[in-house]
């Protein structure tokens, strides 16, 4: 930089610091652009023009970047701002959550959730998303169900930490996104099955068997118990026209215990069994609204379902609860 730039940049910086007054269009752009309230804003463009210390934007710097700035938001003011406090993020960086000092349940569960994050303005795209998260693929883009030019990504805990170690300090605003629970059906062998541990030699399959359910069979026999188990609630979850089809059903080397706040079937014993009912799933479109339903807590598994006097038995699937209680 030049004698003269440098005179210029301080030439800036003393007259902006010498305007106090924060316009409405001034704190409209801001809270736009770092998601500060009206106070906020009025606060921080007030500190920010009186900071001495800032990164100054000349009048050739701007007129360089001016076309890209202005179409994300930023005016010379907002985009000196913008820099400034990045430069400050690299020094003072926002502490993330350290996965080591948490348990192995503590980390599994953190590990699984998932976030929204509404892409505009800075975070406009997918890929500037995966650039910041360090992503080897751009995440999934959701559309808003109600305003289809609303688009979200999911992202993971370390890429939700790392989008605010990289916007900070402004904040970002990420919503809790429920997450489905977990199918993911061995092709090899019969893993997960209730009740069953599918490395012991006795449960291995030989080299020509195949297990079932796979993985996108259907239709496909799920065993229900609770909740799931009520008409009106499968006919609202599914979207049925008429009464769903349940038959009286059981389970076996299994039970239903109280975990934390949650009530669900786990592995039993030999002799256990649980009462409830069988419901054919026709599709991967209602397959999928039930593990919404169900959650994170609970993991789709394999198991033998049985007629109400405990004859027959027929492979299908059901909802077994895998959350580790903490505490």
């Amino acid at each position: 930089m030049d004698l003269l730039t440098e005179l210029e940049s301080l030439a800036q910086i003393c007259d902006s610091a010498s305007s106090s007054d924060v316009s409405p269009r001034d704190i409209a752009r801001w809270h736009t652009l770092f998601n500060f309230n009206a106070l906020q804003a009025e606060e921080e463009i007030t500190c920010h023009r009186t900071n001495l210390n800032r990164i100054a934007i000349s009048t050739e710097h701007w007129a360089t970047v001016q076309v890209e700035q202005e179409a994300l938001g930023h005016n010379q003011e907002s985009y000196s701002y913008h820099l400034s406090h990045r430069a400050k993020a690299s020094a003072s960086p926002k502490p993330s959550t350290q996965l080591s000092t948490l348990s192995l349940a503590q980390q599994k569960r953190l590990l699984k959730k998932r976030w929204l994050l509404r892409l505009s303005h800075e975070l406009a795209t997918a890929e500037k998303i995966q650039e910041i998260s360090h992503l080897p693929t751009p995440p999934r883009i959701l559309l808003d169900e109600e305003d289809p030019t609303v688009s979200f990504v999911e992202v993971d805990i370390i890429a939700k930490e790392a989008i605010e170690k990289h916007m900070y300090p402004s904040s970002t605003h990420f919503i809790v996104h429920r997450v489905s629970a977990e199918k993911s059906l061995a092709d090899t062998c019969i893993a997960p099955t209730l009740g069953l541990d599918a490395t012991m030699p006795q449960h291995r399959l030989s080299v020509s068997d195949t297990p079932v359910p796979q993985q996108n069979m259907y239709p496909v026999p799920y065993f229900f118990y609770g909740t799931l188990a009520e008409e009106d609630r499968l006919v609202a979850l599914l979207g049925l026209e008429g009464k769903p089809a349940l038959t009286p059903a059981k389970v076996r080397r299994a039970r239903v215990e109280m975990r934390g706040r949650y009530r669900g079937l786990v592995d039993g014993s030999e002799g256990d069994e649980v009462d409830g009912w069988m419901f054919v799933v026709g599709s991967e479109r209602h397959e999928d609204a039930l593990r919404g339903y169900e959650g994170d807590a609970y993991e789709v598994v394999r198991c033998e379902i049985f007629g109400e006097e405990g004859v027959g038995g027929m492979k299908g699937l059901t909802f077994r609860f895998c959350e580790e209680v903490v505490g």
